[in-house]
C-alpha cells in the first residue's frame, strides 16, 4: 500500500510540474501575442498617420498645381493687381489720411507709364 501511494505521489508531482510548465508557457505566449499585437497597432497607427498626411500633401500639390495652370503668375502680365486694401483706400479718403498721416503734405506727382514705375515688368 505504501509503494501504491508514493508512486500516485510521484504521479501527481509530476503531472503537477508538468501543469506548470505549461501555464508558463502559456504565460510567455500570451506576453508574445501583446508584444505583436501592440508592435502591428503601432505600425498601423504609423500607416495611417503617413496616409492622411500624404493625402493632404497631394491634395494641397494638386491645388497649386491646378492654379499655375489655370492661373498663370502675375508677372507674366504688365498689369498691376490690387487688393482689397487698395481698393478700401479708393473708397474711403479718411482711411488714406490715417495711413499717410505722418506723410509730408506736398507729394510731387510724376508721370510714369506703369513698366516705368517698376510694379510691373514688360512682356
Amino acid at each position: 500500500k505504501e509503494i501504491e501511494e508514493m508512486e500516485l505521489e510521484r504521479t501527481i508531482q509530476k503531472k503537477e510540474k508538468k501543469l506548470k510548465k505549461i501555464q508558463d508557457d502559456i504565460l510567455a505566449m500570451n506576453d508574445s501575442i501583446k508584444k505583436v499585437s501592440s508592435d502591428l497597432q503601432t505600425k498601423k497607427r504609423e500607416e495611417n498617420s503617413s496616409r492622411v498626411a500624404g493625402s493632404r500633401l497631394s491634395t494641397h500639390t494638386k491645388s497649386i498645381l491646378g492654379d499655375m495652370t489655370k492661373r498663370p503668375p502675375d508677372r507674366s502680365y504688365d498689369i498691376r493687381t490690387y487688393s482689397k486694401m487698395d481698393v478700401d483706400l479708393w473708397l474711403n479718403p479718411d482711411v488714406s489720411r490715417w495711413f499717410n498721416k505722418d506723410a509730408p503734405q506736398h507729394i510731387p506727382t510724376y508721370n510714369f507709364s506703369p513698366i516705368e514705375s517698376g510694379y510691373t515688368i514688360a512682356n
